[in-house]
């Protein structure tokens, strides 16, 4: 069954849905890449970097089992341990293990690492959202989609 052909093929898309979806394709992948090149240059930070801060920062006693954030994040679990890693040397993230289990380990937001997180909300984001918005409708190649009207 699920190799058989459909018995009625989906219809193809429209030239405004095609133009839709690729300007979506698009910013799918430049716009993390903006952001992330605009986070180190301002703030020494990746955007995967800050992401870890910034739910460590949500968090009720700003720590967080590792294998959640690793999940929340959108990287592997070795991925963030080497992500927690380089936040811990420069003490902006600690990890300690779990009370409940002795097993889990906990990612930890130091006062350090609130203080860094916190920064780049009030300067960096305002940039990144005009300088990210001006890259993407630049290097765009299709012109932009007409604006919906009902």
């Amino acid at each position: 069954m699920a190799n058989e052909p459909a018995r009625h093929p989906p219809a193809p898309l429209t030239p405004d849905e095609e133009l839709a979806w690729r300007a979506l394709a698009r910013a799918v992948l430049v716009i993390p890449r903006v952001l992330d090149s605009e986070l180190l240059q301002s703030q020494g930070l990746s955007l995967t970097e800050y992401s870890v801060l910034m739910n460590l920062s949500e968090q009720v006693g700003r720590s967080m089992r590792m294998s959640e954030l690793a999940n929340v994040v959108s990287i592997s679990v070795s991925g963030l341990t080497r992500v927690v890693d380089r936040l811990s040397r420069q003490g902006l993230v600690e990890r300690v293990k779990a009370d409940c289990d002795g097993r889990g380990q906990l990612a930890v937001l130091t006062p350090a690492g609130f203080a860094r997180w916190s920064r780049p909300t009030r300067s960096t984001w305002p940039a990144c959202a005009n300088t990210s918005w001006t890259t993407w409708q630049t290097s765009t190649s299709p012109p932009s989609p007409r604006p919906y009207r009902p």
